[in-house]
């Protein structure tokens, strides 16, 4: 229960016991390094609205069959980063990182979206380049491209870079 009581210290070997270290190597240090660098120059915050999807879910039921046809699983994703367009255009601060070195704040005018994937590694972000400037279901379609190529390590570098 005290950290200092004796009668409950550790041997100085349980810790090595209860960790593991794994060297962080390729696309996994890679990753690391782009989120460190995402912490240390974007602005971080949460925005929680309700949203009516009433309208979205009746499209996408209309379009679900033909997406499927073409061999896309159309889910909710793309919509939201449809959604995403306007609000990052309309608040171009939205979609700005610190440069510290010359005390400048970049505004981005091209809208490169990370996309994050769930990989038996972890989380792997891709990112979806002009991401404003293709249709709702070639937008479905390079979401699903990016997140099968992340999961069986196919990414290209340039897949993993330009996002936010």
């Amino acid at each position: 229960q005290y950290a200092g009581d004796p009668q409950f210290a550790k041997p100085a070997d349980a810790e090595a016991a209860e960790t593991e270290r794994v060297p962080l190597r390729g696309l996994r240090r890679r990753i690391a390094e782009h989120m460190r660098h995402s912490l240390d120059t974007a602005a971080h915050f949460t925005f929680v609205a309700e949203v009516d999807m009433t309208a979205v879910v009746e499209h996408r039921n209309r379009l679900k069959s033909e997406a499927g046809s073409q061999g896309i699983k159309l889910t909710y994703l793309p919509y939201v980063v449809k959604a995403l367009v306007e609000p990052l255009r309309r608040f171009p601060f939205l979609n700005a990182s610190l440069d510290d070195a010359r005390g400048e704040i970049v505004l981005r005018k091209d809208l490169h979206i990370g996309i994050a994937t769930a990989t038996e590694e972890g989380l792997t972000v891709p990112v979806v380049h002009h991401a404003d400037r293709i249709g709702l279901l070639a937008l479905a379609r390079e979401i699903q491209r990016l997140a099968d190529a992340a999961r069986a390590h196919k990414l290209r570098i340039e897949e993993l870079q330009g996002g936010p």
